[in-house]
């Protein structure tokens, strides 16, 4: 179809889709609206439902309709203005909640809103049950709790996002001596006998910093990986996250070497700031797709707060504990570089 727009792997065979709507959706379209109305106000009644299936078929002919589909069935749908440079409506199935639909939607919306300008939307009040979900991620995307309003006369919220005002892609490539920082576990050995090196990059675009987010894991990663014999660092690092996420950047400049000491091996990390350069696929490894690895823009902040509890997992997920300490130390560096 021509309005394909990208792909989220689930699983090794299944996948779904994002599209710009087209009129011969709009059966599929309402199938699932009228499935989810019971959490829209304003849409109780049929004769509700037929005005905004007009609506709806108004904002697909302003290619302002976007929809992700599992199969050939609608799973996620959302519409938005340019005019007003808002998010005016955003829903999920039930069924395909908490695995990345809403996501899709959003990286989608923020790519053709205006972010030199506010961009706001509106949800349920934070005493609403309602509200725990969609609240959760306009934060994630970060969106500021504005005026209390009210919409088709019950109790809302307007969320906004600020305008853009910097980002990194206008750094000097030669920032100085590279910091480096050591990290020893307490299970390390007094020397290492083996080496492992990765490299991760730092991404930001429209004030949103690119993550591989595993879906059925809730990992959320700075992209990056193993360095592979004869490629240098920044080749490294832009492979890596081509292969994650299908952005294709190119490393703008190495901030930060990590050492980690662990029993007998002594792990490098290399982090870079990066910008984009282009689009292309993701080549996911057999891991990677059963782990439902999707990219996915939240705000740095918010990442920073998701890296700070990593020793919520000390109890449960060694890994998991050392993987945020390493993304909350890398991340905390990142915010201390920009403040100078």
């Amino acid at each position: 179809m021509s309005g394909l727009l990208g792909v989220a792997k689930e699983g090794r065979t299944k996948m779904m889709q994002l599209f710009y709507g087209e009129p011969e959706d709009i059966e599929n379209w309402m199938e699932l609206v009228t499935q989810i109305s019971w959490n829209f106000p304003g849409l109780e009644t049929q004769e509700k439902l037929d005005e905004h299936k007009a609506t709806v078929l108004k904002f697909i002919c302003k290619r302002q309709a976007i929809c992700v589909k599992d199969d050939a069935k609608i799973v996620g749908v959302m519409l938005l203005s340019k005019r007003r440079n808002m998010i005016c409506c955003l829903g999920v199935a039930p069924d395909h909640r908490r695995r990345g639909v809403a996501s899709m939607l959003m990286n989608e919306a923020l790519r053709n809103l205006d972010r030199t300008r506010e961009i706001s939307v509106s949800t349920f009040r934070a005493d609403d049950e309602k509200g725990l979900a969609p609240r959760a991620l306009y934060h994630k995307y970060g969106f500021m709790e504005d005026e209390l309003i009210e919409a088709m006369g019950y109790p809302n919220q307007k969320y906004i996002l600020r305008p853009i005002e910097n980002e990194f892609g206008n750094l000097p490539k030669d920032r100085g001596a590279v910091k480096t920082i050591e990290i020893h576990g307490a299970n390390a050995y007094q020397t290492f006998s083996k080496t492992r090196a990765g490299c991760r990059g730092i991404v930001i675009k429209d004030s949103l910093m690119l993550i591989s987010h595993e879906v059925n894991t809730e990992w959320y990663l700075i992209p990056g990986g193993g360095l592979e014999d004869g490629e240098t660092t920044e080749e490294c690092c832009a492979r890596e996250i081509r292969e994650e996420t299908g952005y294709i950047v190119k490393p703008v400049s190495h901030f930060l070497t990590m050492n980690e000491y662990y029993e007998e091996y002594k792990y490098v990390s290399y982090y870079f700031l990066c910008e984009i350069v282009g689009k292309s696929e993701q080549n996911l490894t057999v891991s990677e797709i059963e782990r439902g690895l999707i990219p996915e823009w939240i705000a740095p902040e918010k990442m920073l707060e998701i890296y700070a509890k990593h020793e919520d997992f000390a109890a449960t997920s060694e890994e998991k504990r050392g993987a945020y300490l390493r993304k909350y130390t890398a991340l905390t560096e990142y915010f201390k570089m920009m403040k100078d």
